[in-house]
């Protein structure tokens, strides 16, 4: 019984304490570790065995079945089908085969745990393809479906097995993780630690601040160059150049906009038939109202044909081809006359001025070159960045050494009461 006891890791009652100080931790998990994979290691062969000689038997069954002919007398009511789930039935099989991880041996836990998760999983895909796709294939292939059952069976009962060994080592190996972490954490608290990695963290805080500072000054420096300088006039008239073509396009929008609701009329009658116009003129309205600026300012011959356009609007308003109430008439009609007399004339040359040189002064901002700048702008956000995790880093530090003999007093319970459940007689020494 006392052999049964000691091969299966039952604890017995605390008899005799047996310090241990907290120092030697390290040595007692690898060691417990060492033997529990051992255990994993050993008492897995067979059953693995068992597992890759039937799936070996299984993959040599589907492949039997995949070349078999149905006999003559299930041929006529069955072939088809048949014929169709026997294909289906060994390609899904061959996919869910090429899941498992063929071993005839596992030396640690964890892997253990992943084979028997992944051949958990491949006997459920291949319990589903034989519940679809091989239904039918009993009637037909008996023997094979048989000895795909029996083998299927061997597999899960060794699986059972390894599942056993699994469960009777988990509650140590989950253990013995977690004394590694507590452990971990206790030794992240010593204060003689905590204080040099606060130290080491000042050291690179001071390093980036020292190297920040000559990246700004370099910043400067180049900024007080006088090709940046340059740059500066650049950016500044090109401002001003799209100031005024802004201010400009309002002008010149506000010539127009009064005149969008009578053209719109005015194309509404020569869709109707109700006036004559020349295909330009119509689609000098149609581009008027849909890019107004563009179209009297952003073509060679926008003026004039907007001009020619606006005539046609104010014969109309004459010869009564649009009806408009005296006041809205005479207003609407006193607006035509100004631009047919070159109201805008100096105005769209002013904007066509003025564009072309925002255009010029744009692709010389956008075509100069700040690749020295921009590579200083870089460094700086990331040392910048690199400070402030820094600086955090050592808010958590600080705070973590004016709490850690509290939170130490803490641990060394918890690591007490985990190794107490590996070792009941285990006394560790802070």
């Amino acid at each position: 019984m006392m052999i049964f006891d000691k091969i299966f890791g039952k604890k017995d009652e605390k008899k005799n304490e047996r310090p241990m100080h907290v120092d030697e931790l390290d040595q007692f998990i690898t060691e417990r570790t060492d033997v529990l994979n051992t255990r994993v290691e050993e008492g897995t062969s067979r059953p693995l065995g068992l597992i890759e000689n039937s799936f070996s038997n299984i993959e040599d069954t589907i492949e039997d079945l995949r070349s078999k002919e149905l006999e003559e007398e299930v041929v006529k009511r069955l072939e088809n089908i048949t014929l169709t789930s026997q294909k289906k039935f060994c390609q899904s099989m061959d996919k869910a085969l090429e899941k498992r991880k063929a071993t005839t041996s596992i030396a640690t836990y964890p892997a253990l745990e992943e084979y028997i998760e992944t051949t958990r999983s491949v006997l459920q895909s291949m319990d589903k393809i034989r519940a679809t796709h091989g239904r039918y294939l009993g009637i037909a292939f008996e023997s094979s479906m048989k000895e795909l059952g029996k083998e299927i069976k061997v597999v899960a009962d060794a699986l059972g097995l390894l599942s056993n060994i699994a469960t009777d080592i988990n509650d140590e190996w989950t253990s013995l993780r977690e004394l590694r972490e507590l452990h971990d954490e206790y030794r992240s608290l010593d204060e003689e630690a905590l204080q040099k990695r606060i130290a080491s963290l000042d050291g690179e805080a001071k390093s980036i601040a020292n190297e920040l500072s000559v990246v700004k000054e370099n910043i400067e420096h180049y900024k007080q160059s006088d090709e940046h300088k340059t740059y500066l006039e650049l950016q500044r008239r090109e401002r001003e150049a799209e100031t005024e073509v802004d201010e400009l396009n309002n002008r010149i929008y506000g010539y127009i906009a009064p005149l969008k609701r009578d053209l719109k009329k005015l194309k509404k009658a020569a869709d109707n038939e109700k006036c004559r116009m020349t295909s330009d003129v119509y689609h000098k309205i149609e581009e008027t109202l849909e890019t107004p600026i563009k179209s009297l300012a952003g073509e060679p011959d926008g003026l004039a044909e907007t001009k020619r356009m606006v005539e046609q609007l104010r014969d109309a308003l004459v010869d009564g081809t649009l009806q408009e109430k005296d006041a809205k008439r005479q207003k609407t009609f006193d607006e035509c006359s100004a631009i047919i007399n070159g109201a805008l004339d100096d105005i769209v040359r002013s904007y066509a001025d003025a564009l072309a040189r925002f255009e010029k002064l744009n692709a010389h901002v956008r075509n100069y070159s700040l690749h020295e700048l921009e590579e200083l702008r870089h460094k700086k956000e990331q040392l910048e960045s690199q400070r402030q995790r820094i600086e955090e880093r050592i808010k958590r530090e600080k705070h973590a050494k004016s709490s850690s003999q509290e939170r130490k007093q803490e641990l060394q319970s918890e690591l007490q009461d985990t190794i107490n459940h590996i070792d009941p007689n285990a006394s560790l020494d802070f």
